[in-house]
């Protein structure tokens, strides 16, 4: 689900792009950087995620559904935040 608890990240309107990775969660201007994962681990890194949250750690969660190819869109999106 979506940070509103609601909306599922991958209900309608989603489309899978090849190369393409996908933030499930943002981390923030006051972010701690992003954990990337892929397949089944993604439910479990959420969780890690929403708990980290609980903490007052602000981390992002990004899912890598291409693993042989480097989404450079993405990069640059995250150096720019940092």
């Amino acid at each position: 689900l979506k940070e509103d608890g609601e909306t599922p990240v991958y209900g309608d309107g989603y489309s899978f792009v090849p190369g393409k990775d996908e933030i499930i969660r943002e981390c923030g201007s006051d972010g701690h950087g992003y954990i990337v994962s892929f397949g089944d681990a993604v439910y479990r890194c959420l969780d890690a995620v929403e708990c980290l949250k609980k903490e007052g750690i602000h981390v992002g969660l990004i899912n890598k559904p291409t693993l042989n190819v480097v989404d450079h869109d993405m990069m640059e999106r995250i150096v720019a935040q940092s």
